[in-house]
């Protein structure tokens, strides 16, 4: 009995064929609609950072040209202000305001008596350069910083092994083509302080801190719309995700009046040389910032985007620099909270990231929480 020389071996064996055929094309279909997706997101990622670039320069430079008339035109002096200021345009703004307010009120009024400048000026560099040193660049789209399976085609059409990353660099590189700015200036800029004490506008001042909470909101909607986007486009921009929980956290910072800045990998820095006094509101900076996130994870049901929950753990070791976890109780477990789990406060077995739910109830990791670290 020769079954596969049958008519119906024969017709069984075309339509398994036919099958696969068209299981294959619509596994290609949706590989290429992936690509134009992700293409379209990191487009329009790619114009608000050449936009958001475009302007901070010029309000940097704004900003450092009004501070260096505090400075008898010395910018190496108005840089160090601009970075007593947090390094950002508002906080820049913010201590011009000040300085203007006290100089109106006071005739006499004398920079030089409440600021100090730190002795290793940079000198010779021009506003330009610091100008550069302040602002980000736009980061160059670079197809091995996607996701894993991002990279890849669609079910069947992954055996013909596609670069799918290519085709998305491709097509944002069509539109914005990898920009020659020349070599970024390195300069090491010290931080100025400023006893705010001798202000003629010192209560005034304490009052326009308050603004600060402004900036917190801004950058946790930021952050929520970040997620949104993943969540729909069903992959995880993990650099930009880490930058703003990297702002979130700096608007802490700068709520506490910690001079801190944000590279372009999203790396939070701050001297803490001139703020070790200030490691407890540093630690809760990291803490709000954690939960932040978390929360708008939960907010925007992003938490099942491939690549989150290590981008989360990453996140949580990064806070754990500056936090010491709690001993897990059912009373005290809250979301984005860092907590030691298992065997004895004394010798926990683990650092968990709590996401939500109840402890009581048998909670799933993955769900209800992310192991950090194992102890």
């Amino acid at each position: 009995m020769a079954l596969f020389g049958s008519n119906f071996a024969t017709g069984f064996v075309k339509g398994l064929a036919e099958s696969v055929d068209e299981r294959l094309k619509d596994d290609m279909q949706r590989t290429f609609d992936r690509v134009d997706r992700a293409s379209d997101y990191h487009i329009r990622r790619r114009a608000e950072d050449e936009d958001r670039y475009k302007q901070e320069m010029k309000e940097v430079e704004g900003v450092l040209n009004e501070l260096a008339s505090f400075t008898d035109g010395d910018y190496d002096k108005a840089a160090q202000l601009y970075k007593h200021g947090g390094g950002t345009v508002v906080g820049g703004q913010r201590l011009v305001t000040t300085l203007t307010t006290a100089r109106e009120q006071d005739k006499d009024f004398n920079p030089s008596t409440l600021i100090t400048y730190a002795e290793n000026q940079t000198g010779g560099y021009s506003v330009g350069d610091y100008i550069d040193t302040f602002v980000n660049r736009p980061e160059q789209f670079s197809a091995a910083k996607l996701p894993e399976d991002a990279r890849q085609g669609v079910g069947l059409y992954q055996m013909f092994k596609p670069d799918v990353g290519s085709q998305i660099a491709k097509q944002v590189r069509e539109v914005f083509p990898d920009a020659d700015r020349g070599e970024k200036p390195t300069i090491d800029i010290s931080t100025a302080t400023i006893d705010y004490s001798k202000l003629p506008t010192a209560q005034q001042y304490q009052r326009d801190t308050t603004l600060f909470e402004l900036d917190v909101a801004q950058s946790v909607l930021n952050l929520r719309q970040t997620l949104k986007e993943l969540s729909m486009i069903g992959s995880l921009d993990q650099s930009q995700v880490y930058k703003d929980f990297s702002l979130v956290t700096k608007s802490f910072l700068d709520e506490a009046n910690i001079p801190a800045s944000v590279d372009l990998a999203g790396n939070i820095s701050f001297d803490m040389n001139t703020v070790k006094d200030q490691y407890e509101d540093i630690s809760n900076a990291y803490d709000k910032g954690l939960t932040s996130i978390v929360e708008e994870v939960t907010r925007t049901n992003s938490l099942n985007v491939d690549g989150m929950q290590s981008t989360l753990k990453a996140l949580a070791n990064t806070s754990l620099a500056y936090n010491q976890p709690q001993f897990s109780t059912v009373d005290n477990m809250r979301p984005g909270g860092l907590y030691n789990e298992g065997g004895s406060t004394s010798s926990p077995e683990r650092v968990i990231l709590w996401l939500g739910g109840d402890y009581a109830d048998e909670p799933v990791e993955g769900k209800n929480y992310i192991v950090v670290r194992t102890l």
